[in-house]
Formats: structure tokens, sequence, C-alpha cells
């Protein structure tokens, strides 16, 4: 009892930024179950995911200020993130299937960085906010700026852990 807050044995404000993130996003997004669920959904997920993948699998481990991370735990939040992205604007929205995919791929990239960088818990406040900035704007781009927007994040991606032994994340 008491492991999933006190378990981190680092300081973290992530408890107290999590009803305050979901509060305000809510209320920014007007409720939309879209805007509001996803941003969600890939921070109570894909968060969790990568917290138990990076603690039990991970053997890659890449630096991002005070604590390590670790590969395997990053690509499991990319791939929850991905999957919390595509299948709500499949399922949900007129979305198309080739649009749906770009954002995913691209949300889930860019998302995934997002928390590799937060510090102290500020990932439930970047993820939410930062995940409702990126589907605000991709919503709204045909499938060629989509694909556009996900090659540069990937061109980006690999730049970063290129050189990720040189510098910190």
């Amino acid at each position: 009892f008491g492991e999933v807050v006190h378990g981190v044995e680092r300081r973290s404000g992530g408890e107290f930024y999590f009803p305050i993130a979901a509060a305000a996003l809510f209320v920014v997004t007007k409720g939309d179950p879209i805007l509001f669920g996803i941003p969600i959904l890939t921070l109570a997920l894909a968060d969790a995911v990568a917290a138990v993948v990076g603690v039990s699998y991970g053997r890659i481990r890449y630096q991002t200020g005070e604590h390590p991370k670790t590969l395997e735990g990053s690509v499991a939040f990319f791939t929850v993130a991905f999957l919390a992205t595509h299948i709500p604007l499949l399922l949900f929205t007129p979305t198309g299937r080739l649009e749906s995919i770009l954002i995913g791929l691209t949300f889930g990239m860019l998302v995934m960085l997002l928390e590799a960088v937060s510090l102290r818990g500020t990932d439930n406040l970047l993820i939410p906010f930062g995940g409702y900035a990126l589907l605000d704007a991709f919503l709204h781009k045909s499938a060629l700026e989509l694909a556009a927007t996900f090659a540069v994040t990937t061109v980006f991606l690999v730049v970063v852990l290129a050189f990720r032994k040189q510098r910190t994340l």
C-alpha cells in the first residue's frame, strides 16, 4: 500500500500536477472527448506502461537530467501513446485512416520526447497540455502536411538518438 506515490525514490510533484492538469484541460477543451480524452488517456496509460517496462526490462539507459530513463520504457510509452491516439481518432472522428496513423505516430514520438525531458513529475502537466496542443494543430492538417510533419519529427528523433551519448536529452 502506498507504493504508487511513495515507491519512487525521487522528489516528484506528479501526484499534485495530475488532478490540476486534468481539471484545467477539461476547461480548456470544453469537455471535448477527443481533445481531452487522448492526452489524459496517454498520460494515464503510456506513462504507467513506460514505468513498468523501464523498471522491469530496461537495459539501455539514457540521461535526461536528474535520473536516467530507459530506451525500452520510451518505446513502450511511444507504442501506447500511438494506440491511445490512433484508435480513438479512427473510431470516433471523421479523420481518415492515413491521417489517423500519421497523427498517432507523430503524436507518439513528440509526447514521448516530452515525457523523456520532464523533471520531478512535470510530465503530468506537459503531456496533457502538450498533447492537446499537438492534437489541436494536427487535426486540421492534410495528409501531405501530416506526412511532412512526421518526416521532420522522425529526422529530429534520429538526430536526438544519434547524439544521446554526447549530451543529455
